[in-house]
Parts: structure tokens; sequence; C-alpha cells
């Protein structure tokens, strides 16, 4: 029983380790929590990046922090309100800035992103 216990928490453990997003300089790689193939955002494939000044939470309320959705032409999207690093704002502008540069697609600002913008 312990033995079955101690696998499932390192299975578990070695899985929210691999929990990461990073840039190359051709792509967003974001490996999930829990997941266990990672996700490429290539830049040449990115289509729409959009921000905002306000995030809407699922409960509905605003929150004044600038968050950024990037969106490809396969159907895939990653959005910073995800990144486990929680970058500091300049830092995640910076970050996003290189990302727009590289795909050619420059940022659009919207009224609000909320969690739904990620689909």
């Amino acid at each position: 029983m312990y033995a079955t216990f101690a696998v499932a928490c390192l299975a578990g453990s070695a899985l929210i380790a691999h929990w990461c997003v990073y840039v190359t300089p051709r792509a967003i790689v974001v490996s999930p929590l829990l997941g266990l193939h990672e996700k490429l955002l290539s830049f040449d494939r990115i289509d729409r990046i959009v921000t905002a000044r306000l995030f809407r939470a699922p409960v509905g309320s605003e929150d004044e922090r600038r968050e950024y959705v990037v969106h490809t032409s396969d159907g895939l999207s990653w959005a910073t309100m995800e990144d486990p690093s929680y970058l500091s704002p300049a830092r995640k502008a910076e970050v996003m800035q290189y990302v727009s540069r590289q795909s050619g697609v420059p940022i659009r600002e919207v009224r609000v992103l909320s969690w739904s913008d990620d689909e």
C-alpha cells in the first residue's frame, strides 16, 4: 500500500515538476501541468496576439493586470495567465514583444481578456 502511494506521489511530482513554458528562437513551448505532451506554438503559425489591461476572472470579477493570448493558425493557443513562472509585468511585456517580433504579428489591444479568450 505504501509502495503504491509512493509511486503515485513520485509520478505526480514528476508531472508537476515538468510544468513550464519557454520561448525558443522559433516557438513557444508549453509543458502543461499534469500533461505528458508539450504543445508547440511555432512563430510561423501565430496569426493573432491579443492583450488587455483588464483580466476577467471565471467568477466575473475584473482585475487590473496585463495578460496576453497567442493564437495559431492550427487552432492552438496559449495565455500568459497559464504561465507557472509568474513573470513580472515588465518581463512578460518583454517576452511578448519578442514573440511579436519573431512571428511578425503585431500585438492587438482589446478592452478586456478572460479565460474564455484562450479557447
